[in-house]
């Protein structure tokens, strides 16, 4: 029985292994550095959407000095939501 729990566990481990190298091989080349993106949800009719704005300017526009893309997703009416699907 002693036998029997002990390549059992090695065929536990040695499966783990290999599933494991099977899914790093099924990911495509990544950059090293990945692109960061944010995207900012807003509308004019919102009172939370704009109180969150102007603190997320405040916090979040000097990352993008650092290569932070922000996009915004206006929701305000028909108009800019077709312009906010196109961008995003």
């Amino acid at each position: 029985m002693k036998k029997l729990k002990t390549v059992l566990a090695i065929l536990l481990v040695a499966t783990s292994f290999v599933s494991k190298a099977q899914d790093n091989q099924s990911i495509p080349n990544q950059p090293d550095n990945p692109k960061l993106i944010a995207v900012v949800k807003r509308a004019n009719w919102c009172a939370v959407c704009r109180a969150n704005g102007e603190r997320f300017g405040a916090l979040i526009m000097p990352y993008t000095a650092k290569g932070l893309n922000i996009y915004t997703n206006d929701l305000t009416n028909d108009t800019t939501k077709a312009n906010s699907k196109l961008e995003l």
